[in-house]
């Protein structure tokens, strides 16, 4: 396995999340931890920064797209030529994975190692059956590491379902706080009317 290089220094809310994060692995041990921050506000080196940390973690992104960036930010040069096959392939030697191809590899009984910490980007699909599927493969003892923007499902009965699928929720960085910070922007809408 390789390692990737962040060159970047962690914003504040960043550093918080990895000592709760750190926390939950090493000391609540076992069990499902989500937690929630803006797009835009820096989950991918969150992840990258704890994978760091879990020698024996995987980090489950959606799509081949976002494994492409988190490669990229991490260091590695030349992604953006690579073939799906290539860059699944060198993804993996860096503990990074989709959920279609580690559930795959893990019904196959040919994934490289068990890990102990899967991080899971994009954290609202947890409920899909290929996630499901992940949880029923590896059993237990693991620690699952959620990252989202939106901790939330279509309905609030799917919220209330998808919260109790984790031990607790954390705000990494709430709304108000982000746009506070300029990490995002608040909109400026204006009506305009149809007839003038």
């Amino acid at each position: 396995m390789k390692n990737l290089t962040l060159t970047c220094e962690l914003r504040d809310y960043q550093q918080a999340f990895m000592a709760d994060a750190m926390r939950a692995i090493d000391d609540d041990g076992p069990g499902r931890y989500l937690y929630a921050s803006p797009t835009g506000s820096g989950k991918s080196l969150m992840i990258l920064q704890l994978l760091s940390y879990c020698p024996e973690g995987i980090a489950v992104t959606p799509r081949l797209e976002i494994v492409a960036g988190m490669l990229e930010k991490g260091g590695v040069t030349g992604v953006a030529s690579w073939s799906a096959e290539k860059l699944a392939a060198e993804a993996l030697q860096y503990r990074i994975t989709t959920p279609v191809r580690f559930r795959n590899m893990l019904a196959r009984g040919d994934f490289p190692f068990r890990p102990n910490v899967v991080i899971h980007d994009e954290a609202h699909h947890s409920p899909a059956d290929t996630y499901q599927d992940i949880k029923a493969y590896l059993g237990g003892g693991v620690v699952e590491i959620g990252l989202t923007a939106s901790p939330f499902r279509g309905t609030p009965k799917g919220t209330e379902d998808f919260l109790a699928s984790w031990d607790r929720l954390t705000w990494v960085l709430d709304y108000p706080t982000a746009a506070a910070k300029g990490v995002i922007a608040v909109p400026n809408c204006r009506v305009w009317p149809l007839v003038g």
